[in-house]
């Protein structure tokens, strides 16, 4: 086993350089080239990337036009915004000018709770009022126990009847922006 020592991102830089010029085309743009022709047939097409700022995540929204944030109402999940959106902003410069931010969908949200009006606040003046979304997400059990047997939410009943309303918002919110 090696292990690679903490790099600069100068060496990270010349490290991808190589691995572009063995592979033939930036790594950044290899998504959007492999969809290309694919999704013809299609008038919309949603790219789940992880939540991470590494390759895969710069491929989709290299090869996306709308980025949608999906964040929680506490203080660790808030300090990674400011690096999203370096990253949005270096794949707009560099390989994506049609990226924008379509907003952002608040996760988790507590019906009460100093703590998270606090970070809703933080959010506001980060990414702006307008860009945050509602209505948010609130915390249930149903939610994880829907995601645990492969269903969608509408199927957990009178459980989580409370959230699937609040997907059904988002959802007509997102289709208004995104569709055909």
């Amino acid at each position: 086993i090696h292990s690679f020592p903490t790099r600069r991102s100068s060496d990270l830089e010349v490290l991808r350089g190589g691995l572009e010029s063995l592979v033939g085309v930036k790594t950044e743009t290899r998504l959007r080239k492999g969809l290309n022709g694919v999704t013809d047939g299609y008038g919309v097409v949603l790219v789940d990337c992880p939540p991470s700022l590494g390759a895969l995540t710069t491929n989709g929204l290299t090869a996306a036009t709308q980025a949608l944030l999906v964040v929680e109402p506490t203080a660790l999940s808030l300090r990674g915004i400011d690096p999203v959106a370096d990253l949005i902003e270096n794949v707009w410069e560099r390989h994506n000018q049609w990226l924008d931010l379509a907003g952002v969908v608040v996760n988790r949200t507590p019906a009460r709770s100093h703590d998270a009006e606090v970070h809703l606040e933080e959010l506001h003046a980060i990414v702006g009022r307008k860009a945050v979304w509602e209505p948010f997400i609130p915390p249930r059990v149903a939610v994880a126990e829907a995601a645990a047997s492969r269903k969608p939410i509408h199927a957990m009943g009178s459980r989580g009847a409370d959230v699937a309303a609040v997907f059904d918002e988002l959802y007509k919110k997102l289709w208004k922006l995104i569709k055909p």
